[in-house]
């Protein structure tokens, strides 16, 4: 019998308020990066460093 692996993947979607209608509140939140790719980068490497194998985006914005 085949030994089964549980994959990780990351189910996230785009722009700073997708996860909770204050969150734009934050004083750590960011609000100007939604457009520029070294978001992405960096939540890629964060995943990355996570072991995670994969991250699909809602896309709401239509990037």
């Amino acid at each position: 019998m085949a030994q089964r692996q549980m994959h990780l993947v990351a189910y996230l979607k785009t722009g700073p308020t997708a996860l909770h209608v204050g969150g734009w509140r934050h004083p750590e939140s960011t609000l100007d990066d939604i457009l520029h790719p070294s978001r992405y980068q960096h939540i890629a490497r964060v995943l990355e460093a996570g072991c995670f194998d994969g991250c699909f985006f809602a896309d709401l914005f239509g990037l």
